[in-house]
């Protein structure tokens, strides 16, 4: 078969010509571009910044297009950096382009959070998508979880929660075209009155037309009020990044004194934005974090952990003398060497990966506590710059329920219902919530034996009771079943054995039924019947003697009195005679 290549030729351009067409009526935009990072500005919007545990909130961010070319995506993708108990519902935006400068849009979506999250300060990104490929990553932003109360949301909060942000965002330049702004809320159950924002401002830096403190009046229960600072930065003031103190003061519906003081680092940057502007290429080039990792979601108090800090160049040029700094305003403290390191340059979009040794103080507070990562860096002129981000690390105390021995009736019969205990303790330095103790074995009971204890708090002691009836003689035993939340959600379950021994009761019956059988008597022994024996002999011949003894101590008293009397009679008779035999004589005398 003969083949024009002429006709082939004209096919093939045509082809080459449709294409093309496709091209140019889809926009080049088809083929996903990746934008480069100071494309977008990025702010919140609005929405539900703070989410109580078990329940649910709308966070929104606002995106404006910084190039003069238009930018369009059909899918956003929310990135958590910690998603456990949290679930994200992105709402449905559809194609959007941002034809101009300018242009913004807003993307929102939905978290819910579960009622044993944890309550911390969640950072996410999102990424943009066009035709299913990735077009733009953002940094990371936060959004707050509260803790859950039944009397009110975020009752067990810290009193007021600060956040501060600054326009232009890459920090604030000669002029009095900068605004500081700072949004309060009152994360406690508590209305509070008078509220008051006062600024400790650097060296060189000012407030243009009025004065460092607004009076923001009442803050209700779980609402935020918003103040606007117009910052101006002095002439003779020092670029670099400078800290910004900020003061919440008021008092509760009890008349309490509040104060929530939190510190903030800014870019001063002590040149004039228009002369910046003008400049070819970028201004603020920006090392920033990209990422940050711990083992787990938690630190333990009287660990060493190792912090983990991921860095991106975002800007598009190479980076030169840049010094990290780690800085802890809670209980973190380097483990060994410095807090901070040192790299000695980073190319365009680089990255670099650094892991730095922090201990927790066995004594720390279990709560959220925030560390400052400064990044002070240089360009290739030796122009010095510095950026700043802030991280949230949790830290837990190690729950210690102690259980005592268990307490065993006296004596325990088949049929009875018998009381037994146990002792516990909450030796750690964390709240146990939803304790709850229960008793189970080879036992009946009248009633259910559960005991909700509820929060267990550090120090506290109790008792558990409950009661058991023997179905049969032998060993009763069975477990003591302690189950309670630790502070990071997690259920823990104890289960102490115990055991004690139930005896057979026969109650006593009626006239002729049976009878219950009287315990065998001892007999007594031989010996100690002989010995009575014995005894008893003695005893009667003892009082026989006696008798006889006295018989003859009487007869002989008699004896004795008659030998008397019959001495007594002859010495009379004798006497009588001799006076006889006297008177005759002086009568012969007499006669003679």
């Amino acid at each position: 078969m003969k083949v024009s290549f002429k006709n082939s030729g004209i096919r093939i351009a045509a082809i080459l010509m449709v294409f093309l067409m496709i091209i140019i009526t889809t926009g080049i935009s088809s083929f996903a571009t990746e934008l480069p990072g100071d494309a977008l500005r990025v702010s919140t919007a609005g929405g539900d910044r703070y989410i109580m545990q078990g329940s649910s909130g709308d966070v929104s961010i606002k995106i404006e297009n910084q190039m003069s070319s238009p930018i369009t995506y059909d899918e956003v993708k929310i990135n958590l950096k910690d998603s456990a108990g949290l679930k994200v519902n992105v709402k449905n935006t559809g194609t959007v382009t941002l034809n101009k400068k300018g242009d913004s849009a807003e993307i929102g979506f939905n978290v819910t959070a579960s009622k044993y999250c944890t309550a911390t300060n969640v950072s996410y990104t999102f990424t943009l998508y066009n035709k299913g490929e990735e077009i733009y990553s953002s940094r990371y932003f936060y959004f707050f979880i509260t803790e859950y109360s039944s009397t009110g949301p975020g009752a067990n909060a810290v009193s007021v929660e600060i956040n501060a942000s600054i326009e232009p965002e890459d920090g604030f330049y000669i002029g009095s075209n900068n605004h500081l702004l700072i949004e309060c809320y009152n994360a406690t159950s508590s209305r509070l009155k008078n509220a008051t924002v006062t600024l400790t401002l650097p060296e060189g830096v000012g407030i243009h037309g009025g004065a460092s403190s607004a009076n923001l009046g009442y803050i209700d229960s779980a609402k935020k009020k918003t103040c606007d600072f117009n910052i101006q930065v002095e002439k003779d003031a020092v670029s670099g990044n400078k800290q910004f103190v900020i003061t919440v003061t008021g008092t509760d519906d009890q008349n309490q004194a509040v104060s929530v003081v939190k510190t903030f680092f800014f870019n001063v940057n002590a040149k004039d934005k228009k002369e910046d502007d003008s400049k070819k290429g970028e201004t603020n080039p920006r090392i920033m974090l990209k990422d940050y990792s711990i083992p787990g979601t938690a630190v333990a108090a009287g660990s060493t952990f190792d912090l983990g800090l991921d860095l991106i160049n975002t800007s598009n040029k190479t980076l030169y003398n840049i010094k990290v700094t780690v800085s802890a305003n809670g209980p973190f403290v380097p483990a060994k060497g410095s807090n901070s390191y040192f790299i000695e340059k980073m190319v365009s979009k680089g990255t670099d990966h650094h892991s730095i040794a922090l201990s927790v103080p066995t004594d720390a507070e279990q709560k959220v506590s925030s560390i400052n990562i400064t990044t002070a860096y240089e360009d290739s002129s030796g122009t010095a710059f510095s950026s700043e981000d802030v991280i949230s690390i949790k830290v837990n105390q190690n729950s210690r329920l102690v259980i005592g021995e268990f307490t065993a009736p006296r004596e325990a019969y088949v049929g009875d219902s018998v009381s037994c205990s146990i002792k516990y303790f909450n030796m750690g330095k964390t709240t146990l919530n939803n304790l709850m103790i229960d008793a189970n074995g080879n036992f009946s009971t009248m009633e259910s034996n559960s005991d909700f204890v509820g929060n267990f708090a550090p120090g506290a002691k109790g008792e558990y009771e409950f009661y058991a009836t023997a179905n049969e003689a032998g060993t009763v035993e069975g477990n003591i079943i302690f189950q309670y939340d630790d502070p990071d959600g997690n259920t823990v379950v104890e289960q102490i054995p115990f055991k004690f021994e139930a005896s057979e009761y026969t109650p006593m019956g009626d006239e002729g039924g049976m009878e219950e059988p009287m315990p065998e008597k001892k007999g007594i022994p031989k010996s100690i019947i002989i010995a009575g024996i014995v005894l008893l002999l003695l005893i009667i011949i003892a009082l026989i003697a006696k008798k006889i003894i006295k018989k003859k101590a009487a007869r002989k008293l008699e004896l004795d009195d008659a030998a008397f009397e019959l001495e007594f009679d002859n010495k009379k008779t004798k006497s009588e005679e001799a006076s006889g035999a006297t008177a005759d004589s002086e009568k012969n005398n007499t006669d003679k």
